[in-house]
Order: C-alpha cells, then sequence, then structure tokens
C-alpha cells in the first residue's frame, strides 16, 4: 500500500469493495469512512474523508483475508491436481 500512486490505491480499495463506484463517483462504504463537510471562507464547501478506526482495521485485515483467499485456491488446485 505505502509507494503506491494515489489512483493505484484508489483503486486498490475499489477492488476490495471499500470503495463503490455510484455513477462516476467512488463512494466509499459508511462504516469505514467518515465524510465531512466544511465550508471555507467565501462560503465554499469542500469535503474531508476519514477513515474511522474500525476502517483502519477492516483495511488493515484485507491483505490477510487476500492472502488466505489465494491459499485456499491454491490448496483446491493442488488437491485437484493430486486426485485428492
Amino acid at each position: 500500500m505505502f509507494g503506491e500512486e494515489p489512483n493505484g490505491f484508489c483503486d486498490w480499495l475499489q477492488n476490495e469493495g471499500v470503495l463503490i463506484k455510484q455513477g462516476e463517483w467512488l463512494v466509499p462504504r459508511r462504516e469505514v469512512f467518515e465524510i465531512k463537510i466544511e465550508e471555507a471562507p467565501g462560503g465554499i464547501a469542500f469535503v474531508q474523508t476519514f477513515v474511522t478506526p474500525r476502517g483502519m482495521t477492516y483495511i488493515a485485515g484485507l491483505p490477510k483475508k487476500r492472502d488466505l483467499k489465494r491459499d485456499r485456491e491454491a490448496a483446491a488446485r493442488t488437491q485437484g491436481e493430486l486426485g485428492i
């Protein structure tokens, strides 16, 4: 994750189902992110997105889930090759 380009990280989050595509927008899952809309001087609104503590735990566990899935798939292939 670290050292990734910003778009690469967003793509990874989308592939993991953390960001969901709605039209042309990427929308974060609410239990993972908190969105705050602030107003800057001059009445200009801006959006800030924060990862929640629960979201940090969830995102940190994604590589482990992917590794487990990959390990299960490899085991199934091996069993298939051995005729088990």
